[in-house]
């Protein structure tokens, strides 16, 4: 049985990605920072883990307890993270450190230690899940804290798969337009939704992504 691991389990992508790869008969361990509420659990073999991943200490002990009942983790999704809005002015350097905890090292910390690993098992797959404001700055003259610390996931990522060599271990930035839950179309109610994908839509094109021969991959940015 293949082994996937996923960040922020609870919130609406991460449940979605759960969801598919326990369809698709995986082992998956879902991190979150609290314990479940109401995840689907179809099929495949679910494990959840409960900690601050921001902190390397705690990540070290969720590793070390997934490799201790699996050799081998195939896949790894990072959803965790959060919106923050503010322009250039009214955003002030906590903020800033905010965003970058929330949205940068909640997945440094534990993509390091995962990167080392599929490196030292021959292979895997590992998705950041990056933003339109992230991939071009320019777009976040609103969510300025939010978009430089998207946009060092896209360097993470680069920085990842040119450390790969000749290994089969690659990453990726998944690029949402605008997710649509119902947290956004709140927020949204007169928004143009046709270009916003489900999370479902999102869970399954990630999946796909994890799949396919990596010697036929040149594109590592998946953007919807």
């Amino acid at each position: 049985m293949k082994v996937a691991v996923v960040t922020g389990a609870k919130g609406n992508l991460g449940k979605a990605v759960v969801k598919k790869f326990l369809l698709e008969n995986y082992r998956v361990f879902g991190i979150d920072r609290e314990g479940e509420d109401d995840l689907e659990k179809p099929g495949g073999s679910y494990t959840e883990l409960n900690g601050d991943i921001g902190d390397k200490k705690t990540v070290n002990q969720m590793l070390e307890k997934i490799l201790s009942q699996e050799k081998k983790i195939d896949a790894a999704v990072l959803t965790a993270g959060g919106y923050g809005a503010g322009g250039l002015a009214e955003t002030s350097a906590e903020e800033i450190a905010n965003q970058f905890t929330l949205n940068f090292f909640t997945a440094y910390t534990i993509a390091q230690g995962l990167h080392a690993h599929m490196l030292a098992s021959g292979g895997g797959n590992l998705f950041f899940i990056g933003s339109r404001p992230g991939l071009d700055v320019t777009n976040g003259s609103g969510s300025v804290a939010y978009a430089l610390a998207k946009s060092l996931l896209f360097r993470l990522q680069e920085i990842m798969n040119a450390e790969r060599g000749n290994k089969n271990v690659v990453a990726w930035t998944v690029v949402p337009n605008i997710i649509d839950t119902p947290t956004n179309r709140k927020a949204m109610p007169k928004a143009n939704r046709s270009d916003w994908k489900t999370p479902e839509e999102i869970a399954e094109i990630i999946f796909r992504h994890s799949i396919q021969d990596v010697a036929s991959t040149k594109e590592r940015q998946i953007i919807l």
